[in-house]
């Protein structure tokens, strides 16, 4: 807009950043039958279910795109950068930076989704995300799904520095979508 370029988009453009999404999302599928197959095979795997209150399948992808834009907008395009930027005022070196960064926001991706306020404090309250840290310790049934949620948001992450911002969210709203519309059977 600045410097008055076009704004076209590109049927081409967007197959392939639709198929670049798809490809990050069945990696993730992968990364996630591998670690239940690796716990399986040691003689441990937790179930860790999710019951939805949503009545139809629409209602279901449209939560499941939403969450994919939210959570990315919040972790990678918000908290990732700041999260690196405080670090390097800190001086810690780019590279180390980088991947603390990475590995921070990723431990706190994986964390919210086991945040639930209690007591009037918020969902990003520290305290909120300390009884959390202390459910997931203390509940082995989480484990699984704490550790491939630590591994979803390195992906996500590595995805949104080497790729951007778009392909990552259609990553996470193609995983979401996968996992909670297509391979849930009907209720």
């Amino acid at each position: 807009l600045i410097r008055r370029y076009p704004w076209r988009v590109s049927l081409d453009t967007l197959i392939g950043m639709f198929s670049e999404s798809l490809l990050g999302a069945i990696l993730l599928l992968i990364i996630g039958q591998v670690l239940s197959l690796s716990l399986r095979h040691a003689g441990w795997m937790p179930s860790e279910t999710i019951t939805m209150a949503v009545p139809t399948r629409v209602a279901t992808a449209v939560g499941f795109l939403g969450a994919g834009i939210y959570e990315e907008v919040l972790f990678r395009l918000l908290l990732l950068p700041a999260t690196f930027l405080a670090l390097r005022a800190l001086l810690i070196p780019r590279r180390s930076a980088a991947v603390t960064a990475v590995l921070m926001t990723s431990l706190i991706f994986s964390l919210a989704h086991y945040v639930t306020p209690a007591g009037g404090e918020t969902l990003l309250s520290l305290t909120a995300f300390t009884h959390a840290a202390q459910q997931v310790a203390t509940t082995p049934e989480a484990w699984f799904g704490f550790g491939f949620r630590v591994l979803a948001g390195i992906v996500f992450a590595v995805t949104f520095l080497l790729r951007g911002f778009g392909i990552t969210v259609g990553c996470h709203a193609l995983y979401d979508l996968l996992v909670g519309v297509l391979m849930t059977p009907d209720a």
